[in-house]
């Protein structure tokens, strides 16, 4: 998964044949040769976030070190056994406006909340928990934006809301990737056939609800955008390689905003082969993100990312190309937040919803540690 610290510890001998020493973690970061020289020291969880200091041999037998409240990262470890951690106090959270408010309420609900989708009305956001609170295969909640309660609808990741409210869709923790519908009222999960993807990072129902646009990989291959019919069946490329990251679709569904492999914001028919012909945006410049059209589709929203904690939100005029400041995001707490990973506009713009990250780090030197 895109952005993902899963992974294994292995080593690299002479010949440049990599050796998988240790495996299975959903987070692994840092790791150091032991005093000795005999073991690899790493920080990894193989469920939630909480990292703890691991060593395994060169043989592949694994022991805990250090367990700690919260998450560990290993930044080194000297000849003479001292030990530089960080003690990570990490959280992805959500914050945003509902309609007819004028001020922020804080919508997170774990550790590690990421708003996905939020209907057109502003009232209500999908997300889903992939830390702690997610548990081992993640979580996908419902939650009106008047800070009421959130329901969880299932496992997994989520991706995106029906234009009728009554299904999430999401994908599970698996290889391949699969597409499963949660409904959000009564009812029972189902699935939709999809091509054999490594991996679906986000998704959007196409006006009607009939089609979905897919921003996936398969094996071997670099992430690009798909469409398929939304009850399953062969999905065709509608961009190159290296886009789908970043993206909006018009409100006609003939057209999607993306972000290029060279950084521009460009657009892309829906309808167009994979090699896509894509057409520049009036007005777009170098780190725009779009967020989303005006209703009619005469105006594009792009995020302007700032430096730590701050961003701007600017509005396209995409016959003029004439370029308007909109607002400028910046979260009540701005202590520790070092990015806005995603932002949702409601259809008027009138609220929204955005995803920030805080992390404070407690650094220790730790002797005594075998």
């Amino acid at each position: 998964m895109r952005g993902s610290d899963a992974g294994s510890v292995a080593v690299v001998g002479a010949g440049g044949v990599p050796r998988i020493l240790s495996q299975g973690w959903t987070t692994v970061r840092g790791l150091a040769w032991s005093p000795d020289g005999g073991e690899v020291w790493f920080t990894a969880a193989s469920v939630g976030g909480s990292r703890a200091l691991h060593a395994v041999s060169l043989s592949g037998r694994r022991r805990l070190v250090l367990r700690v409240p919260g998450a560990l990262t290993l930044h080194d470890v000297s000849r003479d056994g001292r030990v530089l951690l960080a003690q990570e106090h990490a959280r992805e959270g959500i914050a945003g406006v509902s309609p007819g408010d004028k001020t922020e309420r804080d919508l997170s609900w774990h550790d590690w909340s990421r708003p996905v989708d939020l209907t057109a009305d502003g009232t209500t956001v999908l997300f889903d928990e992939t830390g702690e609170g997610g548990g081992a295969s993640y979580a996908v909640y419902l939650r009106a934006t008047d800070e009421s309660p959130a329901v969880r609808l299932g496992e997994g990741h989520a991706l995106a809301l029906s234009p009728d409210g009554r299904w999430a869709l999401s994908t599970p923790q698996s290889e391949p990737a699969q597409l499963v519908l949660l409904p959000t009222g009564a009812g029972t999960p189902r699935g939709i056939p999809t091509g054999a993807f490594d991996a679906v990072l986000r998704a959007a129902f196409l006006p009607g609800g009939e089609r979905l646009v897919l921003s996936a990989n398969e094996p071997g291959r670099a992430l690009r955008l798909y469409v398929q019919p939304a009850d399953g069946g062969a999905p065709r490329a509608i961009t190159p390689e290296n886009v789908g990251a970043e993206w909006a679709v018009s409100p006609d569904g003939l057209r999607v905003a993306a972000v290029d492999a060279r950084g521009a914001l460009v657009s892309y028919p829906v309808d167009g082969g994979g090699g896509g012909e894509p057409e520049p945006i009036p007005g777009a410049a170098a780190g725009d993100s779009p967020v989303r059209f005006s209703p009619e589709g005469r105006s594009l929203y792009v995020l302007a990312r700032g430096d730590g904690a701050a961003c701007a939100v600017d509005r396209l005029d995409l016959a003029t190309g004439r370029r308007e400041h909109w607002k400028a995001i910046l979260p009540p707490d701005p202590v520790g937040v070092y990015g806005i990973p995603r932002l949702l506009l409601s259809a008027d713009g009138g609220s929204y919803v955005y995803a920030y990250v805080r992390l404070l780090d407690d650094l220790y030197l730790v002797d005594g540690l075998r």
